[in-house]
């Protein structure tokens, strides 16, 4: 194994030549110690700090850390040559000036699997991801790829039926129960849904009957995504048929209409048209008592640390669907091979350009939405995609009609859709993760190594370090986002001065907070108020800032206001300036 280099690294600024020897560790390939000489002994700061980003506590080849250093933004080039004649490589060059592109993979063979697999893993490892699963169909070839591990803490494997909330792909498997409905004459798009079942959510307002079917699947209904509780009356944002508006709330009333016409809940729906006719024997909307399912795996945050595991009671054609990576490529196989697919769910309904989804501004133009699945035009003709979002757990799908090709991903962690572009771009080839760019869940970077180096550091109260970290961070963040960062220092320098100086409140006043609000629980344990947020088996110590005001100790996503003129409400203020109202359970 060669372990000289000279490395040639430009930058947006300057560009850096150094030599690098790196020492084999003991691990299969990697490296985990180097040296580095340059004549410009100025630069070796910022050489150590790109290529320490690089690594990330990961052993890495020398190969792979100049494709990790391609990833962060200020990088233009990368030269790499080995300085010893033996190596086969030769010179290398990576970043902007590469002309190579990924080509997508013409039929699932040993090989590509084996390639795709070592991607996956490297991903998973570099956006600290604990573990995936991985959907590829290619000409009704399956093939199920199962990474990591369920739970930073048990350890256990992951395996190719370990059932993963599949988040708003929900929606894919609802929208094919609607078409076999329509199919059977059962349902008509176009027919008004208050015909069946009128909402009272929805009734007060007299738009609730222009409602369809095609307007739900197309978004187009005007409801917002999420009302504030499943009980809580909804306001139409505008006009039905007169834009776009992505909206979880629309799919679920067009699943009570659904069931109020059939006679039959969703699960029992979907069973019936879906799971059994196809196989899909891990697969249900709400989780069945009667059965033990198999290894449910557990969310985490961006750091790792596992999240309370969330049963869903009730079916939700939105977001409850859970499946195991075999069942969805069943799935996907059935939709690639249905002929009336492409002129029905990829047909361009929605003629609105998406302006943002959910209050987050988005739109490059080539993205709208058919039936139940977003459009995204390319090169060669439209692409179908859903991607899903439940805190800690994400998904994604990605179909190509054109070459019978789809891939999907499912991850249990905060940062799984970080890693939906280069997968997609391995299975399918370049130029097909628009639309990953338009949903805009970031990028691998040196602002992002940042920012998950200051979370560690806060939730293991070093909060001197995080500030170090999110400032480094934020010298390359802007707009909202930057001001995310500042808020969070400002919190941080807040409690760091209150630990030094603590502010004393009385037991009585403490005892005036306790209670239930909204979703939160308040108590007091050994002489400190506590926090449990819903589905949290822990509770989370907060820290006293004055003037009736608190933050959660390792925690500065929420600051916590218990008003003096109204004591029976708390507000909860976020890092980006928005705030909730929690009322006082009686």
């Amino acid at each position: 194994m060669n372990n000289d280099f000279h490395f040639k690294i430009s930058t947006e600024s300057k560009t850096y030549e150094f030599d690098l020897h790196a020492t084999s560790t003991s691990t299969q390939s990697g490296f985990a110690r180097y040296s580095i000489t340059s004549k410009n002994e100025s630069d070796i700061e910022a050489i150590n700090k790109l290529l320490q980003h690089a690594l990330e506590d990961n052993p890495a080849s020398v190969e792979e850390i100049s494709r990790r250093l391609e990833h962060l933004p200020d990088i233009k080039q990368i030269e790499m040559t080995p300085t010893s004649k033996t190596h086969a490589l030769g010179k290398q060059v990576f970043g902007a000036e590469k002309t190579s592109k990924a080509t997508p993979m013409s039929a699932p063979g040993d090989q590509r699997v084996e390639q795709l697999t070592a991607k996956c893993e490297e991903i998973m490892h570099r956006l600290h991801i604990p573990g995936m699963s991985i959907s590829v169909v290619k000409n009704e070839e399956m093939v199920n790829i199962a990474l990591g591990i369920c739970n930073t803490e048990t350890q256990i494997p992951v395996r190719k039926d370990t059932i993963f909330e599949a988040c708003s792909l929900s929606k894919q498997i609802f929208t094919e129960l609607v078409f076999s409905l329509v199919e059977s004459k059962e349902l008509d798009l176009d027919e008004p849904l208050h015909e069946f079942f009128s909402d009272d959510r929805i009734s007060h307002d007299p738009r609730h009957k222009q409602l369809t079917a095609r307007m739900v699947l197309s978004h187009q209904t005007g409801l917002p995504n999420w009302g504030a509780d499943k009980n809580a009356k909804l306001e139409f944002l505008f006009d039905p048929g007169k834009g776009f508006g992505y909206s979880g709330e629309g799919f679920g009333y067009l699943q009570k209409v659904i069931e109020k016409k059939l006679g039959k809940p969703l699960d029992e729906l979907a069973e019936e048209r879906i799971f059994k006719p196809l196989g899909m024997t891990h697969s249900h909307f709400s989780w069945p008592e009667r059965e033990e399912v198999s290894l449910p795996v557990t969310g985490h945050t961006e750091i790792g640390t596992p999240t309370p595991k969330r049963i869903p009671s009730e079916a939700h054609a939105a977001a409850s669907f859970h499946c195991s990576v075999s069942d969805f490529s069943k799935f996907l196989k059935h939709c690639l091979a249905r002929e009336t697919f492409p002129e029905t769910m990829l047909k361009k309904e929605n003629k609105f350009v998406p302006a943002e989804i959910d209050g987050h501004e988005v739109g490059d133009g080539k993205t709208t939405w058919g039936l139940g699945w977003g459009v995204q035009s390319v090169e060669n003709g439209v692409l179908g995609f859903q991607w899903g979002d439940n805190g800690p757990f994400k998904a994604f799908v990605v179909i190509d009609i054109e070459t019978k090709s789809a891939v999907a991903g499912f991850f249990n962690s905060a940062n799984g859709l970080m890693a939906a572009p280069e997968i997609t771009c391995e299975v399918l080839g370049s130029g097909t993760d628009g639309m990953f760019d338009w949903l805009d869940y970031g990028h691998y970077s040196l602002s992002w190594q940042e920012f998950i180096a200051g979370k560690k550091c806060e939730a293991s109260h070093d909060y001197g370090d995080a500030i170090k970290h999110f400032e480094a961070s934020l010298k390359e963040t802007t707009g909202k986002d930057g001001q995310t960062f500042e808020n969070r220092v400002k919190r941080l320098e807040r409690i760091i001065e209150v630990g030094q100086n603590p502010i004393e409140i009385s037991a009585d006043e403490l005892k005036r907070f306790t209670g239930h609000y909204g979703v939160l629980s308040f108590e007091i344990e050994r002489g400190s108020l506590t926090i449990q947020f819903p589905g949290a088996s822990e509770k989370n110590k907060l820290i006293y800032i004055g003037e009736r005001k608190f933050l959660i100790e390792g925690n500065m996503e929420y600051e916590i206001f218990f008003p003096e003129d109204d004591q029976t409400s708390a507000r909860v203020y976020f890092l980006d300036g928005s705030e909730v109202k929690e009322e006082k359970h009686s």
